[in-house]
């Protein structure tokens, strides 16, 4: 038996309803664990509480209406891409995926490090990444996991100790780019040149790669 809406009748004996009553509690704990800690779960606290969550792909005309003071999370496939990704409505709109005027698309980190001058990790915030000192100011950052394809982001900052806010005006490209690592060149200008250096720290970020 699955789970029946119409149990129990009005005029139903408990003792004739009491087993497809049990039936349903159980259709519904069976369904509430998807994305959450089941009522029958033996750690009591975390009964009910979020283990994830799920979101099916919204077409035309199911796309979410926000009205004043509130948002919306939903998933659907971008303009752009094969893939259902998920996006936030601001608040007060509605209709079809308009992005930035109505929505904006949530991208997730696939990849981040905090580096010292010799390519060693700083902290125990790095995800997917390791890096290491091919040369001066040269370094290869390396993912575990590797990206879908070379059409991911990246967010680099490096910093130089100088004495002063103007010293050594301090740039950095990708050399090289690929879907498992990726090469970074560091220089600072001194003396009128560009000049290759270590920086003190350094970190990137990678948006884009599913995981």
């Amino acid at each position: 038996m699955s789970y029946n809406p119409s149990i129990p009748q009005p005029d139903d004996l408990i003792s004739v309803s009491q087993g497809e009553i049990q039936t349903n509690f159980s259709e519904l704990n069976t369904v509430f664990e998807q994305d959450h800690v089941e009522y029958d779960n033996a750690t009591t606290l975390d009964r009910g509480k979020h283990k994830q969550s799920t979101y099916i792909e919204l077409v035309n005309p199911d796309e979410p209406t926000t009205g004043a003071n509130e948002s919306s999370i939903w998933a659907i496939e971008g303009p752009t891409s094969t893939q259902t990704e998920l996006y936030m409505r601001r608040e007060g709109q509605s209709g079809d995926l308009d992005v930035p005027t109505k929505d904006l698309a949530i991208f997730g980190v696939a990849a981040a490090g905090l580096f010292d001058a010799t390519g060693a990790s700083l902290g125990t915030h790095n995800v997917n990444m390791t890096a290491v000192n091919d040369s001066l100011g040269v370094f290869t950052c390396t993912y575990p996991n590797a990206m879908p394809d070379t059409n991911y982001m990246v967010v680099i900052c490096a910093q130089k100790t100088s004495s002063g806010v103007t010293d050594n005006p301090v740039g950095w490209r990708i050399n090289t780019k690929a879907v498992g690592s990726m090469q970074i060149v560091f220089t600072f200008r001194s003396g009128g040149s560009n000049k290759l250096f270590n920086p003190d720290s350094w970190n990137v970020i990678i948006y884009g790669g599913i995981q």
